[in-house]
């Protein structure tokens, strides 16, 4: 019992000290609660500080308090995507510095090299230079006898030239002085141009006989004869022109024709309405006055009589010049004035039958037969103006492509040929003509296609047409009339081959329509016949005493618009 209890003491006494060991229950209580307070101040203090992260997210995604809670602060970001960001954010201005350090070492290092090249290239241009100098100064003498051969040689040039050009003065004036005397008796033998031509060459072969050297008068004769061949062929492409600076008479003085417009008024009593402007190389031109150069086939009025200028014994009142560029006009009285002379315009023609005759022979030398008669309509044949086309008109070049009409230079080159010459015209009250899906005035001569032809319109039960007609024919008679608006302009255009290619195939007649010599002599003689007839029977009634009365109190305009079209 005693031992018992003696253990029994022996055990409480170790109890006792086990609990003196553990933590009190009043100090535990204070650090669970201290645990929560700290847990709730940094709750608070992330939630503050989320606040402020996400509302400047930008600045402060790389911080490192923010970079672990990214996806919490913005949770459209994951926590590695925001880490990559910063990541490349902190190295690249590293790598770039250090990119950079190497890319200017490496450009210094290659400067470097150039600079030494360019030292060692100054260098060897040096020694070039000096050995240049060394030879110059060994061939300068030589240089110097070579400049004075070349001189020499110049003069002598320049004086054999002058010699020959006298020569040539010579022999011109002796050529005109002979021919002009001879001329008279020459043109009553020779009715037609071709035996003109002979007798003027036998004229030369008898102005050679007064030579005292047989040489030099072949030479002569030869040269004669090439000046005058060429004179007629500048002259078959002159077209009864002025020259540009030639000065036209105007209502309101005095003015160059290439400074004259569409629509300005000429002292004559006229409108102009065309203008005509050709390239002509080394054409001679007759010089009448100061300011007045005209084609040797242009037509004037001399003691009451029109006559062409080369007709004409003008001697000292003239003088011959040469030009490159000619140009002329179409007014509504047909009549041009230039230093108190006066001249008929472009157009000449004064009634409609001459010109129905003219188109008639032109169109029967054209289809080189009379087969296929046409009908000619008076009302569209007088007037230059129906012979045009509108400025949208495409025109084929060499090339193969098509440019407007009214865009077209003088020298371009179409497919047909080179551009001598271009016609501007005022288009009022024009009736304009469908051929083959082309529009063109009335009094164009044209040929579609053979495949694409067909006839609209033939007006006369005497014209006929066989199924496989493919001459040239007036656009009148083949197309179909179809009225155009906005068109306050024709054009046309003059070439060498007298013709050139549109759209759809269609071909058409130049501005001057044919250059057969028989057909332009044709024309001339019944023009000149036709304008001296009108002339002396207008000088007859105004000269008749029974009408003297009668006419004062007539409009002269009357006389000088008879047979005109209407519709100008």
């Amino acid at each position: 019992m005693e031992r018992h209890s003696g253990k029994l003491k022996l055990l409480l006494k170790d109890m006792a000290c086990i609990t003196c060991s553990h933590i009190p229950y009043g100090l535990f209580q204070i650090t669970i609660f201290f645990v929560i307070a700290c847990i709730i101040t940094l709750l608070v203090i992330a939630f503050y500080m989320q606040k402020k992260w996400r509302k400047n997210w930008d600045k402060y995604r790389c911080s490192l308090t923010a970079i672990p809670f990214a996806s919490f602060i913005n949770p459209k970001e994951s926590m590695l995507t925001n880490l990559d960001y910063c990541v490349k954010k902190k190295t690249q201005p590293m790598i770039k510095a250090y990119t950079k350090y190497k890319l200017d070492s490496a450009a210094a290092s290659v400067i470097k090299e150039n600079e030494n090249a360019i030292k060692e290239a100054i260098k060897t241009e040096k020694t070039v230079n000096e050995a240049k100098e060394e030879t110059k100064s060994m061939f300068s003498g030589l240089f110097e006898i070579f400049n004075r051969m070349l001189q020499i040689f110049k003069y002598s040039t320049h004086s054999i030239q002058n010699l020959f050009f006298k020569i040539g003065a010579i022999i011109w004036t002796l050529y005109h002085l002979l021919i002009t005397q001879i001329n008279t008796i020459s043109i009553q033998i020779a009715q037609f141009q071709r035996l003109i031509v002979v007798v003027k060459a036998l004229a030369i072969l008898a102005a050679g006989a007064f030579l005292p050297l047989i040489p030099l008068s072949a030479i002569m004769i030869a040269l004669i004869i090439v000046i005058d061949l060429e004179a007629k062929a500048a002259e078959k492409r002159a077209y009864c022109c002025f020259t540009p600076e030639t000065m036209i008479d105007t209502q309101k003085g005095k003015t160059s024709i290439q400074d004259i417009s569409l629509g300005d008024s000429l002292s004559g009593g006229g409108t102009v309405t065309g203008i005509v402007s050709l390239l002509t190389p080394n054409t001679p031109v007759i010089q009448l006055g100061a300011n007045t150069c005209v084609t040797c086939d242009h037509l004037l009025l001399n003691n009451n009589k029109w006559q062409h200028v080369d007709e004409l014994f003008l001697g000292n009142y003239s003088k011959t010049k040469f030009t490159n560029g000619l140009m002329c006009l179409v007014t509504t009285n047909n009549i041009i004035k230039s230093g108190g002379i006066t001249f008929r315009d472009y157009e000449e023609v004064r009634t409609e039958d001459i010109q129905c005759k003219i188109a008639g022979i032109i169109l029967q030398s054209l289809n080189n037969s009379n087969t296929h008669l046409q009908n000619l309509l008076p009302k569209y044949e007088l007037g230059e103006r129906n012979n045009c086309l509108p400025g949208q008109t495409k025109v084929r070049l060499l090339n193969g492509d098509y440019q407007r009409i009214d865009s077209i230079d003088v020298g371009t080159i179409t497919s047909c040929g080179k551009v001598l010459g271009i016609y501007k015209c005022i288009t009022k009250n024009i009736e304009w003509f469908n051929v083959n899906g082309t529009i063109v005035s009335p009094r164009v001569i044209c040929k579609p296609s053979p495949q694409n032809f067909v006839i609209n319109k033939v007006e006369s039960k005497g014209s006929r047409f066989s199924s496989d007609f493919q001459g040239w024919s007036k656009a009148y008679n083949i197309g179909e009339y179809s009225p155009i608006s906005n068109n306050d302009f024709g054009y046309h255009l003059i070439l060498e081959s007298r013709h050139f290619e549109l759209e759809n195939g269609l071909f058409v007649r130049d501005f001057v329509e044919s250059d057969d010599e028989i057909v332009q002599d044709f024309i001339t003689k019944i023009v000149l016949t036709d304008l001296n007839k009108y002339y002396n029977e207008y000088l007859s009634f105004i000269n008749n005493t029974n009408y003297k009365t009668n006419y004062q109190n007539k409009d002269s305009k009357q006389f000088i618009n008879k047979g005109r079209c209407p519709s100008f």
